[in-house]
């Protein structure tokens, strides 16, 4: 919510005036999920000078610069974390993505492996190589991925919605009510999903639960007329 993370940002502008530790960080931190990219870039760009090799910081550098299409500096970012550290998974998740965005999917998916089997408990990673392949349509895989996500992240309404799109496209009826209930536990964190309330309304009516689906696709058309 961006009115959550502005008042965030308010605060933690308090405390760096007042030179509490670590705020610099956060504050980058809260600007990066605010969307306020370029203030987030001077401030890791600035801690970057006192503290050339910390690897956090280049791997959070790297992400903003991804996240602004910059993908020359962003893979020299996470190339320098690998250069520390071969076995930092969160860099090898970043240029994994970084390949995806190049339409290098094969490299980006040697990446995502090699990035999970650094660290399988890496939120981020599993979400990602449960997008590679469902964009694949290895569905049985990306569901397994979606799930360890949703076991990560149980705040984040989007590791259960692509779970229940997952478990949807096998066209399993055995698969049916797990999505169902993936699909709710998205709307009930997120309710202003419009694409969750859909997918909700169009299992619930192969489920011929017609009433329920009814009542979800009229949330979603009152989301997104």
């Amino acid at each position: 919510d961006r009115n959550m993370f502005d008042e965030a940002i308010g605060s933690l502008k308090v405390a760096l005036v007042l030179k509490h530790a670590g705020t610099q960080k956060a504050l980058a931190i809260a600007y990066f999920k605010a969307g306020k990219l370029d203030e987030a870039e001077a401030l890791y760009k600035e801690m970057l000078v006192k503290n050339t090799n910390d690897m956090d910081l280049r791997y959070r550098l790297g992400n903003i610069y991804l996240a602004k299409g910059m993908l020359n500096e962003a893979g020299a970012e996470y190339r320098q974390v690998l250069q520390m550290d071969p076995n930092n998974g969160g860099a090898h998740n970043g240029l994994a993505n970084l390949y995806y965005r190049q339409r290098k999917f094969e490299d980006a998916m040697a990446e995502y492996l090699q990035a999970i089997q650094m660290n399988p408990n890496l939120a981020e990673v599993n979400l990602d190589l449960g997008n590679a392949y469902y964009e694949k349509r290895q569905y049985p895989q990306a569901a397994n991925y979606f799930k360890n996500y949703t076991e990560l992240a149980p705040k984040d309404a989007v590791g259960y919605f692509m779970l229940a799109k997952a478990y949807q496209v096998q066209k399993d009826s055995v698969l049916f009510p797990q999505a169902v209930a993936m699909s709710e536990k998205a709307v009930k964190l997120d309710p202003n999903n419009d694409g969750a309330w859909y997918l909700l309304a169009s299992l619930n009516r192969d489920m011929k639960n017609y009433e329920k689906s009814a009542q979800a696709f009229s949330k979603a058309l009152e989301l997104s007329p």
